[in-house]
């Protein structure tokens, strides 16, 4: 998993960060996979290769920059160049779709609700990543996250012993971990017994041992 869908930067350090990601995204091989040396390949169709390049250009017409890449490269398979998008206004395609592409959009903050706001402004739930130095913020932004898994100063997720999914429009239920046996019960977004109703969620319609929801948030 890749931290691709917002890139949000402090306002402190995001010019600085943006010209050191610029020169080294800049810098990126592009070719075929099984080269040595190779460290973005092509993209899988020439569909997806097109919607890429859409979502690029839309972004760019509601006012993203383009800091580097931005176009197909014209060479035999779906390649498109590696890409960097700065000041992604709020609504650009770059924000609200998956891209599955080498594209990374950017945008700026301030204070750390703002960010928490544009960043849990997404139909989408897997992953978020936090890199901070401040033990407050780490926490505070783990907490308020609506994604299934953050990270603190890591960018590897998943781990054996932990359970791994998303939640929102990235899935229901975990795996993995001790606890992938059991389907786990959701009720406003938490697994367990509803801490107001007291009921234990039921599990997937149909499934054996399957109990009443209590329907109401936990």
């Amino acid at each position: 998993m890749a931290p691709q869908r917002l890139l949000l930067l402090h306002e402190d350090v995001a010019d600085a960060f943006t010209e050191a990601l610029v020169a080294e995204t800049a810098r990126l091989r592009v070719g075929h996979g099984l080269e040595e040396g190779t460290q973005v390949g092509p993209l899988i169709t020439a569909r997806h290769r097109a919607r890429v390049a859409d979502i690029v250009a839309h972004s760019v017409a509601a006012g993203a920059r383009v800091l580097v890449g931005g176009e197909s490269l014209e060479r035999p398979g779906f390649f498109y160049a590696p890409t960097v998008l700065d000041g992604v206004p709020d609504g650009a395609p770059a924000l609200t779709d998956e891209i599955f592409g080498p594209v990374v959009p950017i945008q700026r903050f301030r204070t750390l609700d703002e960010a928490l706001a544009r960043a849990n402004d997404t139909e989408y739930g897997l992953t978020a990543f936090v890199m901070t130095h401040d033990l407050n913020t780490s926490i505070l932004a783990s907490e308020r996250r609506e994604f299934g898994m953050v990270c603190v100063n890591d960018w590897l997720p998943a781990t054996p012993e932990a359970p791994f999914g998303g939640v929102k429009g990235s899935g229901l239920g975990r795996e993995t971990a001790a606890t992938a046996p059991v389907r786990p019960r959701r009720c406003g977004g938490r697994a367990g017994p509803c801490r107001r109703s007291g009921r234990r969620r039921g599990r997937a319609r149909g499934g054996r041992g399957a109990g009443p929801r209590c329907g109401r948030p936990a």
